[in-house]
């Protein structure tokens, strides 16, 4: 909700969202590595296949969006870098 419905389906601007909340004192520089990751994980399917810009196709609230941002945000709180702030 606090990522303008028409970037919802971009997948840099939702890794960017998450990352800004969950490491508010981290640069961008610093989160690059974990940004493109996010892109990743945020376009491969429930089935596991990786297509580029394939998040942009998901429908809002349907089941595969929920779940490759919720995998999103799972990555990013088991990386160290969240342990150790």
């Amino acid at each position: 909700k606090f990522v303008p419905v028409a970037k919802q389906t971009d997948a840099d601007t939702v890794a960017r969202f998450f990352l800004s909340c969950l490491f508010p004192g981290e640069g961008e520089a610093n989160l690059d590595y974990y940004r493109r990751r996010g892109i990743d994980i945020l376009d491969t399917s429930l089935a596991g296949t990786h297509t580029p810009n394939s998040f942009r196709s998901q429908a809002l609230n349907s089941a595969e969006y929920d779940y490759r941002v919720q995998r999103l945000v799972a990555y990013l709180l088991t990386m160290p870098r969240f342990h150790e702030q």
